[in-house]
């Protein structure tokens, strides 16, 4: 089965304000999918506006005395890619859990195909796959029959949501093992509104 590395967000960041010489502690973990640590990866932290910059090898970090800013996180572990995004740090403690996906070098993405069942399926429907710990979105119009087929799709958990004009309309979470895979989802089914 393949492994995808992950990063999980478990503070949620508030709206970013400067606050001048407040520092913070900033937490990664890096798993596997399958909740494992990773015991190798390399996790970088820098501030353009500041030309902070700290490194840290593990797979289980901390960093002290991160100056309140917006930064640049990239995190690399060999055989999966290379991840960057920009978080701010502007509360005391933050801990964060990241996705990043198998390189694809000899894998071949699987399909998720399946139906919507459970009522009429409206004309402009479709379903999103979106990944708990990784960071690639896939999604494919919904037939009127119910019928999808989104191709593609690295191996990971996702939750698959059903969407028409109106919102989402029901939702599952899916693990995708790399393979195709069948999947049948009901309409009103796990939906948040």
């Amino acid at each position: 089965m393949i492994k995808c590395l992950t990063v999980v967000v478990a503070v949620l960041l508030a709206p970013f304000h400067v606050q001048a010489g407040q520092v913070a502690s900033v937490k990664l973990l890096v798993v596997v999918s399958d909740g494992v640590r990773l015991q190798e990866a390399r996790i970088t932290l820098h501030s353009p506006s500041t030309s902070y910059t700290a490194v840290k090898l593990g797979g289980s970090v901390m960093f002290e005395s991160v100056p309140y800013d917006r930064y640049e996180l990239t995190i690399e572990s060999s055989g999966f890619e290379r991840r960057q995004l920009t978080i701010s740090v502007n509360q005391p403690k933050i801990a964060l859990v990241l996705g990043l996906d198998v390189a694809l070098l000899d894998i071949v993405p699987g399909t998720v195909a399946g139906r919507v069942v459970g009522g009429a399926i409206r004309k402009d429907t479709w379903i999103r796959l979106v990944p708990l710990f990784s960071t690639e979105m896939f999604e494919d119009a919904v037939d009127r029959s119910g019928a999808f087929s989104v191709r593609g799709v690295r191996a990971g958990k996702y939750v698959a949501v059903v969407f028409d004009e109106t919102g989402p309309l029901a939702s599952k979470v899916v693990d995708v093992g790399g393979a195709d895979q069948k999947l049948e989802i009901g309409l009103g089914t796990g939906v948040i509104r």
